[in-house]
């Protein structure tokens, strides 16, 4: 398999992933914006999806660190969800790109 370099795209923990992304007020408000500008075409494209997916999972990690898992589990659920509906609109709009992604990802980050 390729090994991993910082210039290829690899697995990371959430802190890592998540460190350059807005705050989450501001993305609520660039994916409330986003949705309004698509109020009368009701396929979103899918940096929405992917957007929300991963904003709904930095609350649920944001809420399982402060209060728990047992507490957070409705933010964990909606975390699901959203990563769900990502996944629903890949397998329609590109299912085999979807993959390919995937396997690459996967692929970088195995060592044999």
């Amino acid at each position: 398999m390729p090994q991993t370099t910082d210039t290829t795209r690899r697995k990371g923990s959430p802190t890592d992933v998540y460190a350059e992304a807005p705050s989450i007020e501001q993305e609520i408000a660039a994916l409330a914006e986003l949705s309004e500008r698509h109020e009368q075409d009701p396929a979103l494209p899918r940096a929405f999806w992917l957007r929300k997916a991963a904003l709904v999972d930095r609350i649920a990690l944001a809420e399982a660190a402060t209060y728990g898992p047992e507490l957070a589990k409705s933010a964990i659920q909606a975390a699901e969800a959203a990563t769900v509906q990502l996944i629903a609109y890949d397998a329609k709009h590109g299912a085999r790109e979807y993959v390919r992604n995937e396997y690459r990802t996967w692929s970088l980050t195995e060592d044999s």
